[in-house]
């Protein structure tokens, strides 16, 4: 099916069952199991510049960021089950540690010692995430997969989405993704987690409407 959540003339594929997945068609007819690995086959020279950014921007929606401390290109995707950080340069490589990402940098041999820099300010913590880890979260099964939470006497008090972002609950973490215009498909997975929260459908709501 087409979705404008991948460039123009490409095509996704959603497997049914407990496990749901999300293939990638080009427009030559080959599949891709994700975005990034769409992305590194085109990083092989086989599209234009503008056809590679083009898809460079949807990673957004595999939950890969910007940040001003990396270089130009650079993304990173925030694992909060394995508290881990991935890194995907811009040359298509994906890095799973600050410690590969600085032996990355000097085996390329083209980086500043700015640049460098402010990757070393990257790997720091945020206050906001310090303050995070100090609090004991679990997985649950009122969360889609991935996400953590936080309890006292057995009541959940907040929610931690699978990158690191703190919520009060799923009806708060429903209304960022749709301010932040997410995929389909984490709305509805964070939609089904409602009814946990004493939400529910009726036939006399429009579609969507608890």
């Amino acid at each position: 099916e087409m979705n404008d959540s991948v460039p123009d003339g490409w095509k996704i594929r959603r497997t049914d069952g407990k496990t749901k997945k999300l293939f990638l068609l080009s427009p030559q007819g080959i599949e891709f199991s994700s975005r990034v690995k769409a992305l590194q086959y085109m990083m092989t020279g086989k599209y234009d510049e503008e056809e590679i950014v083009e898809m460079r921007a949807t990673l957004t929606h595999e939950k890969y960021k910007e940040d001003s401390n990396l270089p130009a290109g650079w993304t990173f995707k925030k694992l909060i089950s394995r508290n881990q950080t991935l890194i995907f340069t811009s040359f298509g490589d994906i890095l799973e540690s600050f410690k590969k990402v600085m032996i990355y940098v000097q085996f390329v041999g083209i980086y500043s010692d700015e640049v460098i820099r402010k990757l070393k300010e990257f790997s720091k913590p945020s206050s906001s995430e310090s303050k995070i880890s100090k609090f004991n979260w679990r997985d649950d099964a009122s969360v889609p997969t991935g996400w953590k939470v936080r309890t006292v006497n057995g009541k959940i008090v907040a929610i931690l989405d699978s990158q690191g972002s703190p919520f009060k609950n799923m009806r708060e973490a429903l209304q960022h993704l749709i301010k932040n215009k997410a995929n389909k498909e984490a709305k509805e997975e964070v939609s089904r987690c409602l009814v946990h929260e004493g939400w529910s459908e009726s036939d006399v709501l429009p579609t969507g409407w608890f």
